[in-house]
């Protein structure tokens, strides 16, 4: 149909909105294109899936205490760290651990021992995880040695550590504390019986069940009376005398509460199929921790650009990557000295945002000296107070260090960098130090 002048003048006024608009959508359209491609360049994937990582679960966990305690000791026996992370709590921590009550069980506060709060604030998730593996390579790596020094030994038995004594009032009460600071829906203590050339000797393995799966929570035992500085006990016979048989079921009716009867079907078939993957081949659970990637600034500037940007974003994963660890590409072999590395970077991170979300003061002391509760504390080290943080300037000093000033609620701060320059670029060793500064000291540092 031909359209008549007469009608477009007519027209007209609609006719150029709609023309407007339809071309603001091909701009807008084009600028989101642009940003998509922009924002994938800048990308960084945070995460490398080593040799060990690239491993899929073939279980989705294990249902009963004994078999959690035999695959952990394979992982001992073979010296497989991987193995033996699989069955630490490390994801289930980061997420449930209730920081608040392990401080008031603490009553102190302090950088090196305190984990991030991923529980009340998902963002720091990442120092969290990154923790908790530092800490469990720590416990697997002395447990082994000592396993080593002992003459290794075969698994005789696993039982119940003092399984009447878990039945008791008063280990409810220690059990109720420990499952409200873990988020764990059971804690259980195992006694391992084991045998070599040299005798007879029982270790003892505390388990924490979270989502109806068993870990190992620590790699001693109250019950059977080993600690960090004794892991194994000599013992007169291979095979300790078993608690009867009407005092494991109330016990196990206890552990799986109201699912007792109804997961009981369930868990002898997990079980069945972990006893004959223990038997035939390798128990593979899956993977709960991470091993960060690297990134860079092309100078010092640049890197602290990176670094504040990420911080308000709240990805700190990303800020983990522009700290100085071993290299790693896709595919090569975990190694306890990156996961060192990697929580070493975590816990500084950790000491940046509580001091500067603690105006410049370091986060220490008992609960009574800082003049808080532990949830006013919790509180307080909010991650989203970070959102509002400002770079103001970088004094580079030397080859190896550079001072970031940053602007938060009315207040400057310079943060010391130890820095190190690589082929690839610029990374974090350190921050070294985190102060409040007047206005006047600013620029004094600051001028010329």
């Amino acid at each position: 149909m031909k359209i008549q002048w007469n009608d477009y003048k007519k027209h007209s006024y609609i006719i150029g909105v709609g023309i407007f608009f339809l071309f603001f959508l091909l701009i807008l359209g084009g600028s989101i294109a642009g940003y998509k491609i922009l924002a994938s360049r800048e990308q960084v994937v945070n995460d490398i899936q080593t040799a060990e990582l690239q491993k899929e679960s073939n279980v989705e966990g294990i249902t009963d205490t004994e078999n959690i305690v035999k695959y952990f000791f394979q992982a001992v026996e073979n010296q497989d760290l991987d193995k033996a992370l699989r069955g630490f709590p490390i994801d289930e921590l980061g997420t449930k651990a209730d920081v608040i009550k392990l401080l008031e069980n603490q009553k102190t506060v302090s950088n090196d021992t305190m984990i991030a709060p991923a529980k009340q604030y998902a963002d720091y998730f990442p120092l969290a995880s990154a923790e908790l593996t530092v800490y469990y390579t720590q416990m697997f790596e002395d447990f082994a040695e000592e396993y080593q020094k002992a003459g290794g030994g075969k698994v005789t038995g696993v039982e119940y550590a003092q399984a009447s004594e878990q039945l008791k009032p008063s280990y409810e009460v220690k059990k109720q504390n420990i499952c409200e600071s873990t988020g764990a829906e059971a804690v259980c203590e195992m006694q391992v019986n084991l045998k070599n050339d040299e005798g007879n000797y029982i270790s003892g393995i505390t388990l924490a069940k979270y989502y109806g799966y068993w870990k190992v929570l620590k790699v001693t035992s109250g019950l059977t009376g080993t600690s960090e500085e004794a892991y194994f006990l000599a013992s007169e016979s291979s095979t300790e005398e078993s608690s009867d048989k009407s005092t494991i079921n109330k016990l196990e009716k206890k552990l799986y509460d109201k699912n007792y009867k109804t997961e009981y079907k369930q868990r002898e078939k997990n079980k069945k199929k972990i006893e004959n993957l223990l038997d035939t081949e390798e128990v593979v659970l899956p993977a709960n921790y991470r091993v960060s990637n690297n990134a860079y600034g092309e100078n010092p500037r640049d890197l602290m650009e990176g670094f504040i940007k990420n911080i308000e974003k709240g990805d700190v994963s990303t800020v983990m990557n522009y700290y100085c660890t071993d290299v790693l590409q896709e595919g090569d072999s975990l190694t306890a000295e990156k996961i060192q590395q990697q929580g070493a970077a975590a816990k500084n991170i950790q000491y940046f945002y509580y001091t500067i979300l603690n105006k410049g003061k370091e986060l220490t002391g008992t609960l009574g000296e800082i003049g808080k509760t532990a949830d006013q504390i919790v509180t307080q080290i909010n991650p989203q107070n970070m959102f509002y943080l400002d770079l103001m300037k970088v004094v580079e000093w030397n080859q190896e260090s550079c001072t970031g000033y940053f602007w938060l609620a009315k207040k400057i701060y310079a943060v010391d960098f130890k820095l190190k320059e690589s082929e690839n670029g610029w990374q974090i060793e350190k921050i070294k130090d985190v102060k409040v500064v007047s206005q006047e000291e600013y620029d004094e540092k600051t001028k010329g």
